[in-house]
């Protein structure tokens, strides 16, 4: 006997089939977005680990002194400090020489100082800051200060071109400026220091770990279980 159309069980089959799958894709698509925002976190992390550990490494290798305790805009920047402070003097090298001037670009004609100050990321402006919700009372900024040293550029000799500056000052007192050079650090655990420099070999370690917040709430750092830890041979250094 022929018949046209589907019995009532065999829409109610057909419907709960199609519930089954549907659900199977939304999980399916669930876990892809997740997993993409997991990789997509994890890549910012680890970008801003090696974006500081390359950036602040590089400053270590031409810096020619790496003082500790000095006074910056107020505070003192000292490794140990409760907030890490590490400080480095660069050469400032003539880029153009004066006009009248014979010698070839290249001498060391100033000095500045770089400092790598951690700060709380509840103290940077909200438009500065990257969105990390839940982060704001645990995660730090690294923020570079340049003070210049106020030193007026001489021509003692008469001949055009500016004075050497051998040797570095021992105060700073001219333009500061700031910049953030990343915002989603953490300290490394009590007892174990975010800069160390030990003189005799001249080595600077860096250690450095960054976090993010998933949607779920879950906190994810990278590297997970310890901080990245960099040692830079600070080779200028006398």
């Amino acid at each position: 006997m022929n018949r046209d159309g589907f019995t009532l069980v065999e829409l109610l089959v057909g419907m709960a089939i199609l519930g089954i799958l549907m659900a199977l894709i939304l999980n399916l698509q669930s876990t892809t977005i997740q997993y993409s925002t997991q990789q997509t976190s994890n890549a910012q992390r680890l970008q801003a680990i090696n974006d500081v550990a390359g950036y602040v490494g590089a400053q270590v290798r031409a810096a020619q002194n790496v003082p500790d305790g000095l006074t910056i805009n107020g505070s003192t920047c000292s490794r140990a400090g409760t907030v890490p402070c590490l400080a480095v003097i660069l050469p400032v090298v003539e880029t153009s020489a004066p006009t009248g001037c014979t010698r070839l670009p290249g001498t060391v004609i100033d000095w500045r100082l770089h400092a790598y100050r951690y700060i709380p990321r509840a103290s940077i402006a909200a438009t500065d800051r990257t969105p990390l919700p839940g982060l704001d009372s645990t995660a730090y900024g690294l923020q570079e200060i340049r003070v210049a040293s106020g030193a007026v550029l001489l021509d003692s000799n008469a001949d055009g071109c500016w004075d050497r500056v051998d040797t570095p000052p021992t105060t700073y007192s001219g333009t500061v400026s700031t910049g953030l050079l990343a915002d989603n650090l953490i300290l490394p655990a009590t007892g174990t220091a975010a800069f160390e420099y030990t003189a005799a070999t001249r080595v600077v370690t860096l250690r450095l770990r960054s976090v993010s917040q998933m949607s779920s709430g879950t906190t994810q750092y990278t590297p997970q279980s310890a901080p990245y830890v960099m040692s830079v041979f600070a080779r200028n250094v006398n």
